[in-house]
C-alpha cells in the first residue's frame, strides 16, 4: 500500500473511531467503574473494542490497563478500589488531594465571574445542540464528561454527511470547541490527577485523554479545520419548540 493510501485509510479509520473514543472517555469520567463494566472488558466484544482503540498509540496504555484490570482474580474488589480512587480524586472526598474534573475550577481563581463563564457557555452550547446531561448524571455543564460527550456528538454529525452539509462549519466549530474548552484546562487537570492518584488508573486515563485531545486538534487541522474563530460565532441560540432535549451518556 502506498504512503498516500495508508494515510487515507488511517484518516478514514480515525474519523470513525473518534466518535466512540470520545463517548468512551466521557463514560469513564462520568462515574466510577462498576464490576459489570469491568467484566465486560474481559468478554469478546470488550477485548475487541480495547484492541481497536489500542491502534491509536496515545490510547494504548489506557486500553492495556483496562484489559489487565478486567483480568484481575477478584474483579469486585478491583472495582471497589477504582470507586474509592474515583471518589477521592473527583468527588472531593479527600479535600487535600483531589482534582475536580470541571473547567470552571481551572479557569480563574481571582475573578469569580470569569470562573462561571465556562459553565454558562456550556449551558448555551447544550441548548443550541438540543442536548442535556443524562438525568442520573448530577454534574455541572462544564464537567469533563459533558465536554467529551459534546465532542462525540460533533464527531457523529461530521461522520453523517447527509445530516451535515456544512462540513467546513462543523470542522471549524469542533476545533474552536477544543481550543476554548478541553485544551484550555485538561493539561493542568491531567497534571493534578497524576500528582494525586494513588491508584494509578485515573492518572493513565487523564494522560490518555489529554494526549487524545491534542492529537484530535491535529486531526481536525489535517481535515481542513481553520485555526481561527470563536465558538460563539458558530452557535445559534436554540429555538424553543416545546420539545425535550436529547440526553447525553445514553
Amino acid at each position: 500500500m502506498s504512503s498516500n493510501n495508508s494515510n487515507f485509510y488511517n484518516h478514514l479509520y480515525l474519523s470513525k473511531l473518534r466518535i466512540y473514543v470520545y463517548r468512551w472517555l466521557a463514560s469513564l469520567f462520568s462515574a466510577p467503574i462498576k464490576t459489570g463494566l469491568l467484566l465486560s472488558y474481559y468478554q469478546t466484544d470488550g477485548r475487541t473494542f480495547l484492541a481497536d482503540v489500542a491502534v491509536v498509540p496515545c490510547l494504548r496504555p489506557l486500553a492495556t490497563q483496562l484489559r489487565d484490570l478486567s483480568s484481575a482474580e477478584d474483579t469486585q474488589a478491583t472495582a471497589l478500589d477504582l470507586s474509592v480512587a474515583y471518589s477521592k480524586l473527583f468527588l472531593g472526598v479527600d479535600a487535600a488531594s483531589h482534582a475536580m474534573p470541571v473547567q470552571s475550577a481551572y479557569y480563574s481563581f481571582e475573578n469569580k465571574s470569569l470562573a462561571q463563564r465556562p459553565m454558562a457557555q456550556m449551558n448555551k452550547i447544550l441548548q443550541a445542540l438540543g442536548l442535556c446531561p443524562h438525568a442520573d448524571l448530577h454534574v455541572p455543564a462544564d464537567h469533563l464528561s459533558i465536554e467529551l460527550a459534546v465532542m462525540a456528538e460533533f464527531a457523529q454529525q461530521l461522520q453523517d454527511e447527509d445530516a451535515c452539509p456544512a462540513r467546513q462549519v462543523l470542522l471549524d466549530m469542533q476545533a474552536a470547541f477544543l481550543r476554548e474548552h478541553l485544551l484550555a484546562w485538561v493539561t493542568h487537570f491531567a497534571q493534578d490527577v497524576q500528582r494525586f492518584d494513588a491508584h494509578g488508573f485515573y492518572s493513565v486515563l487523564a494522560q490518555a485523554t489529554h494526549a487524545w485531545i491534542a492529537e484530535d486538534i491535529e486531526f481536525l487541522a489535517a481535515s481542513g479545520a481553520r485555526p481561527s474563530g470563536s465558538l460563539d460565532g458558530f452557535l445559534e441560540p436554540a429555538k424553543s419548540e416545546g420539545g425535550k432535549n436529547t440526553p447525553l451518556h445514553e
